[in-house]
Formats: structure tokens, C-alpha cells, sequence
């Protein structure tokens, strides 16, 4: 299951025609698994995380930075709203949505990704 374990390793990989991106063997994803899609805190790369760890990363900010002027719950709004619930297919690939792909970010058709991995996540990176 994907970020079960701690994730290592990195790979290149292209978006393919239909905006496809297959995540390699070492990030151990299962077909039909739920992932969450967000931007990194660069706004530069994309991060892939397991649904149920993401949630706990949106609760644990929400906690540490809970304060009278409602902070916690601006930034865990902010993270949540930068983020979109994708599901595995059967060629254990991903979807970029149009709304990242043809954005500020560049991730469209054709590119390379570098794929790597980092605690319980996959870091995309445009190379």
C-alpha cells in the first residue's frame, strides 16, 4: 500500500497524451487506491500523498497552529483547497488535472518528471 512504508527511491517518467502519469514500482501504489494530489509549500512541485495521511497532516496544522484568530484552520483551508483526490488505475498511473497541468506549474503532456521518494510521500519535480 502506498505510504505504508517509508518511500524511497526516484525515477524519471513522462505525462503521457491524456495527462497520465505512472508512478513506479517503488512507490508500491495499488490500483484502485485513493491519493491526494496537492501543490508543495514551493509552489514549484506536486506532492502525492496516501488520502487518510493527508488528513492527519491537515489536522496536525490545524492543531499546532490553532489560535484565537482561527490560523489553523486558514492554513489547513489553504492546503486542502490546493489539493484534489485522485484514484489509481489499472496502469497504476494518476490523472494531473488540467487546472495543475496548464497552470504556472507546467506539468502537461510530454514533460519529464522526476518521481521521488520521501517519507511517506512522492515528491513530482519538472525537470
Amino acid at each position: 500500500m502506498f505510504g505504508e512504508d517509508i518511500i524511497t527511491g526516484s525515477s524519471i517518467v513522462k505525462i503521457d497524451s491524456k495527462r497520465r502519469l505512472r508512478l513506479p514500482a517503488f512507490t508500491k501504489v495499488d490500483v484502485g487506491e485513493q491519493v491526494i494530489i496537492a501543490r508543495d509549500t514551493n509552489m514549484k512541485d506536486l506532492i502525492v500523498y496516501r488520502f487518510d495521511l493527508y488528513e492527519k497532516l491537515l489536522e496536525r496544522i490545524m492543531e499546532k497552529y490553532n489560535t484565537s484568530y482561527g490560523i489553523g484552520h486558514k492554513l489547513a483551508m489553504f492546503y486542502a483547497g490546493q489539493a484534489f483526490d485522485l484514484t489509481v488505475d489499472k496502469h497504476k498511473s494518476i490523472v494531473i488535472p488540467k487546472c495543475i497541468s496548464y497552470d504556472k506549474l507546467g506539468f502537461d503532456k510530454g514533460e519529464d518528471i522526476l518521481v521521488t521518494g520521501e517519507d511517506y510521500h512522492v515528491t513530482l519535480k519538472r525537470i
